[in-house]
């Protein structure tokens, strides 16, 4: 994901899925100036990761929550779990193209 030129930087965590494993969501935060959607996020993900990294979950942030020694706290983004701003892949009907 911090291979894409418009992300400054990126967390990936587990959230629960209602389907019993977790499903992968990513927090990203833009660099300076730039915007980026999520489809866009996915195009990139689907060229540069393997099918199960790809995030079900994309939430665009301003900054990502961090301790005194700049440690991401994904504990804290866990715990606000899916917000109304995050995108959803299955719902948007975003669907990835399984490579040969």
């Amino acid at each position: 994901m911090n291979s894409h030129p418009k992300v400054l930087e990126s967390a990936a965590y587990a959230i629960p899925s209602d389907l019993g494993e977790d499903d992968v969501m990513v927090a990203v935060v833009p660099q300076p100036g730039e915007t980026i959607g999520a489809v866009d996020l996915m195009s990139h993900c689907e060229a540069h990761m393997a099918y199960f990294m790809i995030p079900r979950y994309v939430r665009l942030v301003a900054e990502l929550p961090k301790t005194g020694t700049e440690r991401t706290m994904k504990y804290q983004l866990k715990q606000e779990g899916v917000t109304l701003d995050t995108w959803d892949r299955e719902t948007a009907g975003y669907t990835i193209k399984r490579q040969a």
